[in-house]
């Protein structure tokens, strides 16, 4: 079985008699958290020092613990997590920008210096946070006022400031993530498949597994393994066989052309 992925739904149908029982209606699970009226929810840990702020406002007595799914990254050893290192958000300058050049330029001016970059992803210092120290900062009351997607544009390994409110475990957590020792390089992690070809077998295959595997990711079905072996037929049925042996040709391409 590749890396966590199975280990994953195993851990999904554990865990669900901790979840509401209509989770599949649920539309915002941190809401309900920050609101005191959820004991979990699954996000990064990044965000704990605002969740826990939130959270305090609605149950004072209360507080926020990380938990981690994979038994080695719980324990911080390193190697244990995969990666391509392949960037999931993405930043784009539209064919249809009317003025490409002035966005580059606004881009730059976000990543020319720690100052520029700060507002954009903190807010006004002082207002919405507060330094502490060069590479840390802290929450104010006025923090919630200003809350940017960062991962849509700021996010950046030397720019971005580490929250000081994290407690002790969570910054252990911080670190470890943020050290090349912690991941490994799975197989064919420089190829990207062109599904141009296989496209109409896709848009008939992905919403019937888009719809199992919300079940699945809810912990909702106990006997997943056979309802999989269940949807495996029935998607091979409408194109997934095609697909796969596209894929095939095109990884035994990569790799003919010196890929790894």
């Amino acid at each position: 079985m590749p890396f966590h992925i199975y280990q994953t739904y195993d851990k999904y149908v554990a865990f669900n008699t901790y979840v509401q029982k209509d989770s599949l209606s649920e539309k915002d699970a941190i809401a309900l958290f920050k609101a005191g009226k959820a004991a979990s929810f699954e996000g990064t840990i990044n965000d704990i020092p605002s969740v826990r702020q939130e959270l305090q406002k609605a149950v004072p007595s209360s507080d926020v613990e990380p938990f981690v799914y994979l038994s080695c990254a719980a324990d911080k050893k390193a190697g244990c997590i995969p990666t391509d290192y392949k960037a999931w958000n993405d930043l784009v300058i539209p064919i249809t920008a009317q003025d490409p050049d002035r966005t580059m330029k606004f881009i730059d001016w976000i990543f020319a210096s720690q100052e520029n970059h700060d507002l954009f992803e903190l807010g006004i210092e002082g207002t919405h946070w507060k330094a502490d120290g060069e590479k840390q900062y802290s929450l104010t009351d006025g923090s919630t006022n200003y809350i940017f997607p960062k991962y849509e544009l700021t996010w950046n390994p030397i720019l971005s400031r580490v929250g000081s409110d994290n407690d002790a475990l969570t910054l252990d957590y911080l670190n470890y993530q943020g050290s090349n020792d912690s991941y490994f390089r799975i197989p064919l992690s420089g190829f990207t498949f062109n599904s141009d070809s296989v496209k109409t077998e896709i848009a008939k295959v992905q919403p019937k597994f888009d719809q199992a595997v919300q079940i699945f990711r809810h912990g909702l079905d106990p006997n997943w393994k056979q309802s999989a072996e269940k949807l495996n037929k029935e998607l091979c049925a409408l194109g997934l066989d095609t697909i796969r042996e596209e894929l095939k040709k095109h990884m035994q391409a990569y790799l003919d052309n010196g890929g790894i």
